[in-house]
């Protein structure tokens, strides 16, 4: 099963970061290249797709496995909480990013692995 790392991150107003490739909204990150670590790709994938902005505070959350809704392949998804500093620009190969209020999440046509993320490691905060 291949790995894909998403960054998880959420500002001082609850709101969620999140990135569009073709219809899905998504947690920014992507796949480790040549022997890299969870967090060099993390920061490498941060960096191609939203140039000029730095991660801060990352932490590994857990993970979360399914099928991506952009290769239809099994996928296990890493999440790491962290902030980000700088301005959200997306480079191309990104539609759109938008902090996006955590109470309208379910306005937005996220993929099943986002939802399940954002189940697990933030809605699941909200409770305790």
């Amino acid at each position: 099963m291949r790995q894909t790392i998403g960054l998880l991150a959420v500002d001082r107003s609850d709101c969620v970061l999140f990135v569009k490739k073709q219809k899905w909204w998504i947690l920014p990150g992507g796949k480790p290249e040549g022997g890299e670590s969870e967090e060099e790709c993390l920061r490498r994938e941060i960096g191609e797709e939203l140039p000029g902005v730095t991660v801060s505070d990352a932490t590994r959350l857990g993970s979360v496995c399914g099928v991506s809704p952009i290769t239809r392949s099994d996928i296990e998804l890493v999440v790491y909480g962290g902030k980000i500093i700088g301005p959200v620009r997306p480079a191309a190969e990104i539609q759109e990013a938008r902090w996006v209020p955590l109470d309208r999440v379910d306005e937005y046509h996220l993929s099943d692995l986002t939802r399940a993320a954002i189940g697990r490691f933030l809605l699941s905060r909200q409770d305790s």
